[in-house]
């Protein structure tokens, strides 16, 4: 007999219901997983142009977030998978008409402009540059009306070189480098770049990234709207606000124009675990620039 309804007929004690198993809250997980899964479909992407990448993904790297690239092993592998989205999403903007500050050819950086001590010009309107102000400030300077946006590249270790973004697709007169080794100036100057409309996209090799910080810039990335790329050496352990966290590791084989990656995918907002995947990442070859010329002409000849 039973006791209080504690205990079966049969004297055994009934086994208790998992959370899963309550109607109410099955009910309101699958509603919250709709939810999510609606959410993610509207936001805005940048396709790579690897179709494995772009499909784990979900089309491509969200926009207005910060996605962390963890390659200790390969880091030049981080460097140009970010620096070819760049281009890819810089290619969907119109070119500036000029604007104003900076080095030029003479200085043996092409039309790179960079700053190796002065403050960040990361706002940016036709004819003129602001400098980044105070972290309040989300407004620190106009945006160029024609819709001409930038990329700005942190170079902590002084090891970026302007002709391997060339061979990438980007226009070098669109790249503000900043040289910055100091972590704490570096992502000062992280932060305010992804507040800024007038850039792009933020690519900034660090070694490692708290939670405090972390969530600190993915709320300036929401902001501006671009992309934010933290090219970290680390494993990857610990809390992450960012959007997409992606480990790349180096697979043996013969060298050649790309190098073959073993991608896995360990954090995607909105998305499920996902196995690691094979890839073949072009590294500054031509492959990448002709990719890209004939994304820009495919619109022409549809037109034509």
């Amino acid at each position: 007999m039973s006791v209080g309804g504690a205990e079966s007929v049969s004297g055994e004690h009934a086994p208790p219901l998992r959370l899963t198993q309550r109607p109410e809250l099955a009910a309101l997980k699958e509603r919250l997983h709709k939810l999510q899964a609606g959410w993610c479909k509207t936001e805005k992407r940048c396709a790579t142009g690897l179709k494995a990448l772009d499909e784990a993904l979900g089309g491509g790297f969200a926009l207005g977030s910060v996605h962390e690239v963890l390659a200790p092993a390969f880091g030049v592998a981080a460097r140009s998978l970010a620096l070819r989205a760049a281009a890819r999403l810089l290619a969907h903007t119109p070119p500036p008409g000029g604007a104003g500050g900076g080095k030029s050819a003479a200085d043996g950086y092409g039309s790179v402009r960079y700053a190796a001590t002065g403050g960040c010009r990361c706002c940016v309107s036709r004819g003129a540059t602001a400098a980044g102000r105070g972290p309040g400030d989300q407004e620190s300077a106009a945006v160029d009306p024609d819709g001409h946006k930038w990329l700005l590249y942190i170079d902590t270790g002084g090891d970026f070189y302007p002709p391997a973004a060339a061979q990438l697709g980007l226009s070098l007169e669109r790249i503000f480098l900043v040289r910055r080794p100091r972590r704490t100036d570096a992502l000062w100057v992280c932060e305010q770049a992804l507040r800024c409309p007038a850039i792009a996209a933020v690519v900034l090799s660090i070694h490692s990234v708290d939670s405090y910080v972390s969530r600190r810039l993915q709320l300036a990335a929401e902001i501006g709207g671009g992309l934010g790329f933290l090219l970290r050496s680390e494993g990857g352990s610990g809390q992450t606000f960012a959007t997409t966290r992606l480990r790349l590791d180096p697979l043996p084989g013969a060298r050649s124009a790309a190098c073959r990656l073993r991608v896995t995918v360990l954090k995607m907002r909105g998305g499920g675990a996902a196995e690691p995947f094979e890839l073949a990442l072009p590294l500054g070859a031509e492959r990448a620039k002709r990719d890209l010329d004939a994304e820009r002409l495919a619109p022409a000849e549809k037109a034509g």
